[in-house]
C-alpha cells in the first residue's frame, strides 16, 4: 500500500513536470515574437527619422525647396527610394531598408499643407508607425 501512494506521488510530479514544461515553452515562445516585432517597430522609427533629417537638411541646402522625387501635395506618395537627391545626406549614402524585405519606406508632402511630409512603411505590422513632420 506504502507502495501505491509513492507511485502516485511520483506519477503527479511528473505529470505536473510535464504540465509546467509546456505553459513555460508557450511563455517563451510568445514573448520573443512581441519582442521582435517592438524591434522593428523601433528600427522602422529610427529609419523614417533618418530620411526626415536628410529631407531636411536637403531643403535647408536648396532654399527651402523639398527634393523634386516628393510629389505636390495631395498626389500620393512614392518610394523613398527613388529620392536619388537625398543620397548625399543619407549615412554612407545609402537609404535605410525596412526590416520587412517586401515592404518599404514611402514619403510624400501631405494635401493641404505647405511644408509637412510624411514617411511611412508598407509593411502589414507597421500600420501607425509613421513620421509627419
Amino acid at each position: 500500500m506504502l507502495e501505491r501512494s509513492k507511485i502516485k506521488l511520483i506519477t503527479m510530479a511528473v505529470i505536473g513536470g510535464v504540465v509546467l514544461t509546456i505553459i513555460l515553452g508557450i511563455a517563451l515562445a510568445v514573448k520573443p515574437i512581441v519582442l521582435l516585432q517592438k524591434a522593428r517597430e523601433t528600427t522602422r522609427a529610427s529609419h523614417m527619422e533618418t530620411i526626415l533629417s536628410a529631407v531636411y537638411v536637403y531643403t535647408i541646402d536648396n532654399q527651402g525647396f523639398f527634393p523634386p522625387c516628393i510629389p505636390d501635395p495631395g498626389q500620393g506618395a512614392v518610394d523613398v527610394v527613388s529620392c536619388t537627391e537625398l543620397l548625399p545626406y543619407l549615412y554612407r549614402s545609402q537609404f535605410p531598408v525596412d526590416p520587412d524585405p517586401d515592404a518599404k519606406y514611402m514619403i510624400e508632402h501631405l494635401a493641404g499643407t505647405e511644408n509637412k511630409i510624411r514617411i511611412f512603411s508598407t509593411a502589414p505590422e507597421a500600420k501607425g508607425t509613421e513620421v509627419i513632420r
